[in-house]
């Protein structure tokens, strides 16, 4: 545990290197496979953002290898198959997971960056909305929710509904910011 948290305070310092290291140490110490799964997905987002995206996939399959039914890592695997071009496999991703009944900020986030090319966007602010008006989401994932429905909302043309979104993203108290994304990392 105490490495997880390192992890993540040298990632939020802008020092995904030192992160990376920490979060490796933190594989060898760890015996749940939820928390090695959780370890994996943090490493999975970091590697994604520095745009490595088959090592990142990798880390993703691993998480999912140690906790199959992990949202996060299922998640994060269908966001790399997007950004390696592989929208219809992303698709299939999302859709197992919402036909289920198991979204998650995380997935609608994933999700909110492609559903324009199926025609799904109204579905996803639904669920985002629904998030939204819950209290069972963290600071970091209401705010990152925000972003994530203004980014669509404008990708849409409502501008005011997306402004909305901006604002309140902008409210809330800390942004998550790496490498001048923003993103969450699952811990």
């Amino acid at each position: 545990d105490t490495c997880q948290v390192l992890g993540e305070a040298y990632l939020k310092l802008g020092m995904p290197a030192e992160s990376i290291q920490t979060y490796h140490k933190a594989l060898q110490y760890a015996g749940n496979p939820s928390v090695r799964a959780r370890i994996y997905c943090s490493l999975g987002a970091i590697i994604m953002l520095r745009g490595e995206l088959e090592q990142a996939l990798q880390y993703y399959e691993s998480a999912i290898r140690e906790e199959p039914a992990n949202r996060s890592a299922l998640s994060g695997r269908a966001n790399v198959y997007y950004r390696l071009g592989e929208k219809d496999k992303a698709h299939r991703q999302v859709r197992e997971l919402m036909d289920a009944g198991k979204p998650s900020p995380e997935l609608v986030m994933t999700y909110s960056h492609f559903c324009h090319h199926f025609g799904e966007c109204d579905e996803v602010i639904s669920y985002g909305e629904q998030f939204l008006a819950t209290r069972l989401i963290t600071d970091d994932q209401r705010q990152l929710l925000h972003f994530s429905l203004g980014q669509l909302l404008d990708k849409l043309g409502r501008y005011d509904d997306a402004f909305q979104q901006f604002r309140r993203a902008n409210e809330a108290e800390q942004v998550v910011e790496t490498f001048g994304n923003h993103f969450h990392v699952p811990l």
